[in-house]
């Protein structure tokens, strides 16, 4: 959704500005060649080395907007899990350390706005100065031609009036450019969702009921810890409360006596075990409150 705020927001707004200044821009320019072109080269000749500062920075800033949206991805998917895991993080005193983590993340997005703004803004700016060197060459040019006697007075001033406004819209130009360029990533964040394969499978139900089978499954956290090995258990007739993290702790405790915590802890008595277990495997999934 933000990538496509930020395609609607520059289609709406930075283009369609971008292309009333260029088409002004050559309207303007048009008129002076009529007048004298040699004034005309003066006072245009800065716009096309303006343009090629922004478009030859298009790498630079692609890198620069590519860090910064993995950044803010990182932190939107921060966000998103706090929200739908925030029973768990309190049941278990773990929301501190998390948001501990999301503060890094919040902050890092900061850093990574602050430095793209920069960038850009570093190649803008020094194409609005070339933009100013622009009167100083008509001035030049005028004042040459004018002790020459190949213009008048009026015509001088009439330039360099011209030129005095003639940056303004293109100053808004290349602003709206960048923004143009800045969004080329969440376009091509666009296209890699659009062009992605299409999963491809039956849509046909295959199943017989709802019973559920693990046959020689493992689990573990880290490689190298194993919590499960080569388990093989089944379950039949579920009732539709129990597809849960309880029906699975039931499963793993009561069916192949898995103990999940240290078995000297616990009594010996084997049913008292199962349900010492089950208790703690409870407590750690956090599931919905039952009978």
């Amino acid at each position: 959704m933000a990538d496509c705020e930020v395609l609607e927001k520059d289609c709406s707004h930075y283009i369609p500005a971008l292309f009333g200044s260029v088409i002004s821009t050559i309207v303007i320019a048009l008129g002076l060649f009529a007048f004298d072109k040699a004034m005309a080269l003066a006072a245009l000749w800065v716009i096309p080395v303006s343009v090629l500062i922004i478009v030859l920075s298009y790498k630079v800033q692609d890198r620069s907007q590519q860090r910064n949206m993995s950044v803010k991805m990182a932190c939107a998917d921060g966000i998103q899990e706090y929200i739908e895991t925030l029973r768990d993080l309190k049941a278990n005193n773990a929301e501190s350390s998390y948001l501990k983590g999301l503060r890094s993340k919040i902050r890092s997005v900061e850093k990574g706005a602050f430095k793209t703004e920069i960038t850009t803004a570093v190649f803008v700016t020094s194409a609005g100065m070339v933009l100013k060197f622009g009167i100083a060459t008509v001035a030049l040019v005028g004042t040459s031609r004018l002790v020459s006697g190949k213009i008048d007075v009026l015509t001088l001033f009439m330039f360099l009036l011209v030129a005095s406004r003639l940056y303004d819209p293109m100053q808004a130009a290349l602003q709206n450019l960048a923004a143009v360029i800045a969004m080329r990533t969440n376009v091509a964040r666009m296209n890699e969702i659009l062009d992605h394969e299409i999963q491809q499978g039956s849509d046909t139900l295959t199943n017989k009921g709802s019973d559920i089978a693990f046959d020689h499954v493992g689990f573990a956290y880290k490689s190298g810890e194993t919590v499960l090995s080569d388990v093989s258990v089944s379950y039949t007739h579920l009732r539709a409360h129990e597809t849960d993290s309880y029906l699975v702790c039931r499963l793993l405790l009561e069916k192949q006596r898995i103990w999940l915590v240290d078995p000297a802890a616990v009594p010996r008595d084997a049913d008292a075990v199962i349900a010492h277990q089950l208790e703690n495997c409870l407590l750690y999934t956090s599931p919905s409150p039952r009978d």
